[in-house]
């Protein structure tokens, strides 16, 4: 494994330094972005080549880096060709890839991100960091992915494209069917164990060469270039399928998926088992909320779940949140084929201030389900449970409920306790536990 890109080290100092200043820990702390630094540093002062490896084809150009100030961003030669293409980056977890691009090339950097979570910590990074802005979705969709807003035919010019690893194979597929017909690079960062042969292929569908960078700090870069002409069909979505019931009462759904939906198109099996906890206890349920019961899904997914809620309790009023935008779209349209109504929004952990009428969700809740993650992206955590758990008993109306499952080994039993004072088990298997508890 490489100590450095670049032959010679001192090439980064003055942008790194800089980049200590907006980035907590740089540079050990953000492994994917110091790779990436180094990347466009080399490339722009032409002693690497488009794989990252040194150049050894071009003249070598000592390049003085760009100093960021307010607005005032001068920008060597060398730096200026990495800049004439358009730079999109798609899922920027902590704002880091964005930074290293707007302060070492002195980029216009535009982002766009499935997470809200992730979205707002790049636009805390913009607040401070010139060049960078964040993109919305296209149309009412939220599971559009938009391209640079100067890119293509009528602007003049193609744009690069920098994505952070997917979660899933299907999630970068959906994103370079969006991005990639008007895409010079795409380029695609990450952890070394989760970039595996498969994001390769999907690259190799768009591009004719797919280069692999040298490996530093445990990340690789995935480099896409020489697209196809004409470019290929790209992949429809959402994806579809028809998932059984776990309750033979209830009709097979079909549920529909975006590539950066984590679940897929799938029914969870803890899912299915908090599904057929519920049904043990449907009359109690049912008769909540004067026969008509408010229901949340807090982290609705695909929304399999949800649907399913609405053919259980034929009378409850749905809702349904997620910080996913992809989950958020692909449960409106499971619904939408379910026939089942349902409100939904997106939010961060549930949090009230993203509802739609600015906190009305408080306290409101006759039923709030919950299938807590514990990743967050490919890293293993239990924060985002603790807090999902917390937000539900701010969210439950008196005398509410809170049907919890998770994988055994998690013990988050002790969590739900903790914010409503007594549980119980209402099912076990070999892997899930299901408990309740009420307000």
């Amino acid at each position: 494994m490489a100590a450095s890109l670049l032959p010679d080290p001192e090439l980064g100092a003055a942008s790194s330094a800089q980049l200590a200043a907006h980035l907590p820990g740089w540079p050990t702390g953000h492994p994917s972005a110091r790779l990436l630094h180094e990347y466009v540093l080399g490339r722009s002062a032409g002693v690497l080549d488009i794989s990252g490896r040194p150049n050894t084809e071009a003249p070598v150009i000592q390049a003085a880096e760009p100093a960021v100030s307010g607005d005032d961003r001068p920008v060597s030669e060398a730096l200026r060709g990495f800049q004439q293409l358009r730079t999109l980056v798609l899922d920027d977890p902590d704002g880091a890839l964005s930074t290293v691009l707007a302060v070492t090339a002195g980029a216009e950097v535009e982002v766009y991100c499935d997470s809200l979570a992730d979205e707002r910590r790049v636009q805390e990074a913009a607040e401070t960091v010139p060049g960078i802005s964040v993109l919305a979705p296209a149309g009412a969709h939220l599971a559009g992915v938009p391209a640079p807003r100067t890119a293509g035919p009528e602007a003049g010019g193609e744009h690069r494209v920098i994505i952070s690893a997917p979660k899933t194979v299907a999630g970068l597929r959906e994103y370079l069917g969006a991005v990639s017909a008007g895409a010079a690079e795409v380029i695609v960062v990450g952890r070394i164990k989760h970039l595996t042969p498969a994001v390769n292929a999907e690259l190799a569908r768009w591009f004719a060469r797919v280069d692999v960078s040298p490996a530093l700090a445990k990340s690789r870069l995935i480099i896409g270039s020489q697209p196809h002409r004409p470019a290929p069909a790209p992949t429809r979505f959402p994806a579809l399928a028809r998932v059984p019931s776990p309750l033979p009462e209830l009709p097979e759904l079909t549920v529909a998926a975006h590539g950066a939906c984590f679940s897929g198109t799938r029914a969870d099996p803890g899912t299915s088992l908090l599904l057929s906890a519920l049904s043990t206890h449907r009359e109690e349920l049912a008769a909540s909320g004067d026969g008509s019961p408010r229901v949340l899904d807090l982290g609705c997914g695909n929304g399999w779940l949800l649907a399913s809620l609405g053919q259980l309790l034929p009378g409850a009023r749905l809702a349904g949140t997620d910080v996913s935008k992809a989950a958020l779209a692909s449960a409106a349209e499971t619904c939408r084929r379910a026939g089942v109504e349902a409100q939904l929004w997106l939010s961060d952990a549930g949090d009230p201030v993203d509802h739609p009428q600015a906190g009305a969700a408080s306290g409101s809740y006759d039923l709030i389900v919950l299938n807590p993650p514990f990743h967050s992206g490919h890293s293993v955590e239990t924060d985002t449970a603790a807090r999902m758990i917390e937000r539900a008993a701010t969210l439950v109306a008196p005398e509410g409920r809170l049907v919890c499952v998770f994988n055994s080994h998690l013990r988050y039993r002790p969590l739900v306790q903790r914010a409503f004072g007594r549980s119980e088990q209402w099912a076990r298997d070999r892997r899930f536990t299901v408990v309740s508890a009420q307000a």
